[in-house]
């Protein structure tokens, strides 16, 4: 009797174990990494995406920032992580793009360490300068320039980062003399420039919007490929003749590689899903930001086709990093 009751025992707990074993993914929470400090634009997009995908996976997506090194530290970590769908990262294109340009050994191949879910949103950006700067337009500003070697300063968040690299295509497209002031971040830099003690910025929209309606900011340029339904005055940047800076941002979801294709489904759908939500996509809209989806073969595309541009504006204009 005691060994049927064992027998019953061990098929009992067999079943069990089958049973966890083939528990739907997600069975428990999920890690997003953002390779970025706190409290800054990638914390605002990815906290509204979150809460729209934990609702379809019945999981929540658990938020842990991991910033360092131009953002290959937590993009990194991530290419390291067990490829079971329960590490995730969420990426600016910069990251994955113009990081491996600029570091040798920047711990990831952003087209092999990864696979895609989609990317999330993207932004433009607003040439500013503060009122002080005697130009309106961009064909006022070189020429100013040209006329005052070294004297406009260009604030950027950084060494490498976007705007700090449309600064020198800019520099090199109009053939002027800008001096480059990098700042450690974006906050320290607006207080610059709407203090005046740099004269220039290329920054995002929601982040100039308040100086330029104070006045004490002027656009001189968009990015985006149409003008501005708030600020329909300022000509984009391929109407003042510099077709080559009509960039914008993009933000992604990536698994390390490996992940299962299933579970890799899963999460795109989810995606896909909180991106179709209007109230997502009018807090996306407030900030500047425009839902931008696209398929895993497409972010694919995306990065092949950056990845070198990036590297030789890099290399042409010597950028170096610490």
């Amino acid at each position: 009797m005691r060994s049927v009751f064992l027998a019953i025992a061990m098929v009992a707990a067999f079943v069990v174990a089958q049973s966890g074993h083939a528990q739907p993914y997600p069975a428990k929470p999920i890690r997003l990494v953002l390779p970025y400090p706190p409290g800054g634009l990638s914390d605002v997009i990815a906290r509204a995406l979150v809460q729209k995908m934990g609702d379809t996976l019945g999981q929540p997506l658990v938020l842990e920032n991991i910033p360092g090194a131009g953002s290959t530290v937590g993009t990194s970590a991530v290419a390291r992580a067990a490829p079971n769908g329960y590490t995730l990262l969420f990426a600016y294109s910069s990251g994955l793009t113009i990081g491996p340009g600029l570091y040798a050994k920047p711990g990831y191949d952003p087209l092999v360490s990864f696979v895609p879910i989609g990317t999330v949103a993207r932004f433009f950006y607003v040439l500013a300068a503060h009122s002080s700067l005697p130009a309106g337009n961009v064909r006022e500003l070189i020429a100013y320039a040209k006329a005052n070697p070294g004297k406009i300063a260009l604030g950027t968040p950084g060494i490498g980062a976007t705007p700090h690299l449309l600064g020198e295509i800019f520099k090199e497209s109009a053939g002027v003399d800008i001096v480059h002031v990098p700042y450690k971040g974006g906050g320290p830099l607006t207080i610059d420039l709407l203090a005046g003690r740099v004269s220039l910025s290329w920054d995002g929209v929601a982040n100039v919007r308040s100086g330029i309606q104070s006045g004490k900011l002027k656009p001189l340029a968009v990015t985006t490929p149409s003008r501005l339904p708030e600020f329909p005055e300022i000509q984009t940047i391929t109407e003042a003749g510099m077709p080559e800076l009509a960039i914008y941002t993009w933000t992604a979801l990536l698994a390390p590689a490996g992940t299962p294709r299933e579970i890799t489904s899963r999460l795109e759908d989810a995606l896909n899903k909180a991106l179709a939500t209007p109230d997502l996509r009018e807090a996306y809209a407030g900030r500047g930001l425009e839902v931008f989806p696209n398929t895993p073969e497409q972010v694919s595309e995306l990065m092949r086709a950056e990845l070198p541009r990036w590297a030789a504006v890099i290399k042409r204009a010597n950028v170096k990093v610490e």
